[in-house]
């Protein structure tokens, strides 16, 4: 029986990535850590590795929750902003069910959609859904059904347990040499405690003096989170390289717990790699 035949599987783990379709492990279940031990063992075996870096992991996709025709057919597009900026006060405080008003305009994904949800002041794309999985879509957990709407934050949390127990597991049938090490693991989407299990990196940094700053406070608040292991990318992610500010993110991510270099092409397509030995 594939996932798809599940009864209770309403394709809430389907999503599109690079214009691919993707069906996501649900590691809610256990199921799902044994299927990722058994993957990440064989590929242990084919090409020895000391260190997992997970990422995308929050889940980012392609659809805002289900596209079950692919990236281009989403079911709930993201509305533009000014439609939210118009919204009355009054339309969420007094849950107003008017079907003719902007906000339930669009198809539901099902009979209880998380189209629905409270609207969300500040965030500029306006939905919990937005280029990630089905709020309304079902994990496993101890024999229970819970919504994706309850337990999407702890899909990064789950994937570093499962990760985390390949590298410590030694009741494998082939087990890795390094079970008795520290697992070097370091996982994008995190939540409070998961530095049991992984470190954490603050995702894409623009190139600017500001954010390599905002880097010092968030590393001292993912302290507090219980995710001690935790850095920027040097120099920053995206945007114009600048030799100067680099050369003195070098020296402050000395004092990183975890100092990463990583860096993506500009908005014309140029590669500006960042290596102390390019400055």
């Amino acid at each position: 029986m594939t996932i798809e035949d599940q009864s209770m599987y309403n394709k809430s783990l389907v999503n599109y990535q690079d214009g691919k379709r993707v069906v996501y492990p649900d590691f809610m279940h256990e199921k799902a850590h044994e299927l990722w031990l058994n993957k990440l063992t064989a590929d242990y075996w084919a090409v020895i590795y000391d260190g997992v870096v997970l990422d995308m992991n929050e889940i980012t996709a392609e659809c805002n929750g289900e596209c079950l025709d692919g990236p281009k057919n989403a079911q709930t597009p993201a509305l533009p902003i000014d439609l939210f900026l118009k919204a009355p006060v009054e339309f969420f405080v007094n849950n107003n069910t008017d079907t003719t008003f902007w906000y339930m305009s669009e198809a539901d994904q099902s009979q209880e959609s998380t189209w629905y949800l409270p609207f969300i002041f500040g965030y500029k794309h306006g939905r919990y859904d937005y280029k990630t999985l089905s709020l309304n879509g079902t994990v496993e957990y101890n024999n229970m059904t819970y919504q994706q709407y309850n337990t999407h934050n702890l899909y990064g949390h789950m994937q570093s347990m499962a990760t985390h127990n390949f590298f410590t597991n030694k009741t494998q049938t082939k087990p890795i040499p390094t079970t008795d090490e520290r697992p070097f693991v370091v996982s994008r989407s995190t939540a409070p405690g998961s530095g049991a299990y992984t470190g954490h990196w603050l995702g894409v940094y623009p190139r600017d003096w500001s954010f390599m700053k905002w880097s010092i406070s968030a590393i001292m608040n993912f302290n507090m989170f219980g995710i001690p292991f935790t850095g920027a990318d040097i120099c920053g992610t995206v945007g114009q390289k600048d030799d100067e500010m680099c050369a003195r993110w070098y020296q402050l991510a000395a004092f990183y717990p975890l100092a990463r270099n990583y860096f993506k092409a500009d908005s014309m397509g140029d590669v500006q790699p960042d290596e102390p030995f390019r400055l």
